[in-house]
């Protein structure tokens, strides 16, 4: 199993405290059997005592490693255990030369600082346990305080304008009698629906909680595909790998992302390909232009002018669907198709060359340098978007402990790199 950078972080401060734990346990023991018999009450103080908290620091050190760190370093518990140590071992030496300088030689001074060290390493740990749980719910909070902003945002703005639209159209067809522009309401409630939907995924991504279990993941997004209407769209997964995650948190990161490419690279009629790029984001459009990424698709929207649900086109890296070659990309079809329109996008789910998580690419307009970090903010759109997919997309990868990356893929489109993931090993 291929072990996360913060896994390993959290096993390499557990090893230390541990370590710590076990040498003063031993050395303790050690004291108490060469001692044994001798004094007793000073055999339990001075040995057995100091030996069970030495248990507890290694206690400790397990417990560091198998605690889940989101938002904390866990070598920040190993400094305060390294700053109670050296505390107490100061004052121990500074009680030793106190009594040299009265004239009175201690026993065992090696032994007796080492027993400073031990109750000086348990009370620093102590300390730490407390300050990394303040941190943890610092940060809790600063999430959730940042999470209410945007929802504000989205619901005094995005929420908004629909709004005003439909009620301007209800209160010009009460005026005329003219009910075809009820369509255009009908639009605005639907665009209403999928912010709302959007923000109900979004809250809800924020406060679930992941269980990892083995998934495949071409198992995986072939079900996220299917979830999505991609119209002539196709989807390559290359390589059959498999690795821990949340499944549904998973299955909703694809689907936003499956989303975000199909609709851009279907509903672009410019600059679709190596040359183009999504539009950039108009300085005083941030949040109403056209949208640089999908959150949800509603009834009509996923619907072409007919009413009828387009069908998708599902194929692995080597298969040969009808209609396209071995690598899953329509021929003849698309041919006759990109004369007239846009050529229909192309989605490939893989797994990165360096193994250490898997991307997701498609073959659309691509999204500009200057606004590939902005597009994972909450009510970031530059169209008709809610502006969330990508925000779910960026809580589901947190959520994971995986670190996500925004680049070009080789066609010019966008590619998405997820990485910190751990593998089930052959």
């Amino acid at each position: 199993m291929r072990s996360s950078v913060r896994e390993s972080s959290a096993r390499g401060a557990g090893a230390v405290v541990g370590g710590l734990g076990v040498v003063l346990a031993s050395v303790h023991a050690i004291h108490a059997a060469e001692e044994f018999g001798t004094n007793l009450p000073a055999v339990f103080y001075g040995s057995v005592i100091p030996f069970l908290v030495a248990i507890s620091v290694l206690t400790v050190g397990l417990w560091i490693e198998r605690c889940e760190w989101r938002h904390v370093s866990p070598w920040r518990l190993v400094g305060w255990c390294g700053a109670g140590a050296l505390v107490t071992l100061l004052l121990a030496l500074l009680h030793i030369q106190y009594q040299l300088a009265e004239g009175v030689v201690p026993e065992h001074r090696g032994f007796v600082s080492l027993m400073f060290v031990t109750y000086g390493s348990a009370i620093g740990l102590v300390v730490g346990v407390y300050d990394v749980r303040i941190q943890e719910a610092r940060a809790k909070l600063a999430e959730k305080t940042r999470r209410l902003d945007e929802f504000a945002s989205i619901v005094s703005h995005d929420l908004r304008n629909p709004l005003n639209v439909a009620q301007g159209y209800v209160d010009l067809t009460r005026k005329t009698g003219d009910v075809s522009e009820l369509d255009i309401v009908l639009d605005a409630h639907d665009r209403m629906d999928a912010i709302l939907a959007d923000m109900l995924a979004l809250a809800q991504s924020g406060e679930q909680t992941v269980t990892p279990t083995a998934v495949n993941l071409d198992a995986v997004a072939e079900e996220a595909w299917a979830m999505v209407a991609t119209g002539d769209a196709t989807l390559t997964v290359t390589g059959d790998v498999t690795f821990y995650a949340d499944r549904d948190r998973l299955k909703t990161l694809f689907e936003n992302l499956f989303r975000n490419s199909v609709e851009h690279g279907s509903t672009d009629s410019e600059g679709h390909g190596p040359s183009g790029s999504r539009p950039p984001a108009d300085d005083s459009q941030t949040q109403s232009g056209d949208s640089v990424e999908h959150g949800s698709t509603t009834p009509r929207s996923d619907t072409r002018g007919d009413g009828e649900v387009p069908i998708s086109t599902v194929s692995r890296a080597g298969d040969d669907p009808a209609g396209g070659d071995a690598s899953g990309h329509a021929t003849d079809s698309t041919s006759e198709s990109s004369a007239t329109g846009p050529a229909p996008v192309d989605v490939t789910v893989g797994c990165l060359d360096d193994e250490s998580g898997f991307y997701v690419e498609d073959t659309g307009p691509g999204i500009p340098p200057e606004i590939r970090e902005r597009v994972f903010e909450a009510a970031f759109t530059t169209g008709a978007g809610s502006g969330l997919g990508l925000s779910i997309v960026r809580a589901a990868a947190d959520a994971h402990g995986w670190s996500h990356t925004l680049t070009e893929s080789g066609a010019g489109g966008a590619r998405f790199e997820f990485r910190n993931v751990t593998f089930v090993d052959d």
